[in-house]
């Protein structure tokens, strides 16, 4: 059920943590690479290929500002 939509909460604050996220997907690529001999035993080298450049396009996303994580906080009314 929609409750913001049935005015049962109003939105409070709306944060954007586009520059935090793209930190930390920052520092994903870089801890894969650390243990990407582990990664490729578990599931492959095709899939850590794909997840690399999955982390890499989401780096510069967020970067470019062509993509944003919001966090919206509500109160009940």
């Amino acid at each position: 059920r929609a409750h913001a939509a049935e005015k049962c909460v109003e939105s409070k604050l709306v944060f954007n943590h586009r520059e935090q996220y793209a930190r930390t997907c920052s520092a994903w690529p870089d801890r894969l690479h650390g243990n990407r001999n582990e990664a490729v035993q578990i599931v492959g080298e095709e899939k850590v290929s794909v997840y690399e450049r999955y982390l890499e396009a989401s780096v510069r996303q967020f970067r470019l500002e062509h993509a944003n994580l919001y966090r919206i906080s509500f109160r009940r009314v």
